[in-house]
Parts: structure tokens; C-alpha cells; sequence
């Protein structure tokens, strides 16, 4: 009996070997699989970081092309109103001018109408 009793020993013990090696393996495949999946996982981050990244710069682009619009704008803006300010600065020049004229006309007139009133007086 003894040695079979040995041999259900090293049998059992076997098993359990053969059982250890199985899990070890099976262990090993699902560390693969979860490295495997990380892997991806990190590969997937990298694409939407860099897809993040190319947005943000299409968007900085875009900020910086609105700003130039802008400068342009207010520059156009400026250049408008100093045009503006020189045009109504000419038409008050005129309107000066045209005032002094008439107020040199209207007294032309009174002398006209004076002298003309004296020389009626005279007749």
C-alpha cells in the first residue's frame, strides 16, 4: 500500500502542478491582454491629445486672424474719422468764409441803400 500511496501523492501533487501551470498561463494571457489594452488605451489618449492639440491651434489661428480683422477695422475705423474731422474742419472754413461774406454783402447793402436814401433826400 505504501507505494501506491506514493503514487497518489506525487499524483495529487502533480496535478496541482499541472493546475499551477494552467492558472500561471491563463495569468500570463490576461496580463497580456491588459497590456495590450493599455497600449491602446495610451495610443487612443495620444490621437485625441494630438486632435485636441490641432484644434487648439486651428482655434489660436482663427483668434489671431479675428484680431487682425479687428486691427484693420480700427484702423480703417480711425482713418474714417480723421477724415471726417478734416472734411467738417474744410465746411466750417466755408461756412466761416460764407458768413464774412455775407456779412460783408449785407453791409455793402446798407451803404448801397444809404447813399441811395441820401441821394434821394438831396432831389
Amino acid at each position: 500500500q505504501s507505494p501506491n500511496l506514493e503514487m497518489d501523492k506525487f499524483e495529487a501533487v502533480s496535478d496541482e502542478m499541472t493546475k499551477s501551470k494552467v492558472q500561471m498561463a491563463e495569468i500570463k494571457d490576461q496580463q497580456t491582454e491588459i497590456k495590450a489594452e493599455i497600449k491602446a488605451q495610451q495610443t487612443e489618449s495620444k490621437v485625441k491629445q494630438a486632435e485636441s492639440n490641432q484644434k487648439l491651434n486651428e482655434i489660436t489661428a482663427q483668434q489671431a486672424k479675428i484680431d487682425d480683422q479687428q486691427a484693420e477695422i480700427k484702423a480703417e475705423i480711425k482713418s474714417q474719422q480723421t477724415e471726417i474731422k478734416a472734411k467738417q474742419a474744410e465746411s466750417n472754413q466755408k461756412l466761416n468764409a460764407l458768413e464774412a461774406m455775407m456779412a460783408q454783402l449785407i453791409e455793402q447793402n446798407k451803404q448801397l441803400l444809404d447813399s441811395m436814401g441820401a441821394g434821394q433826400k438831396e432831389e
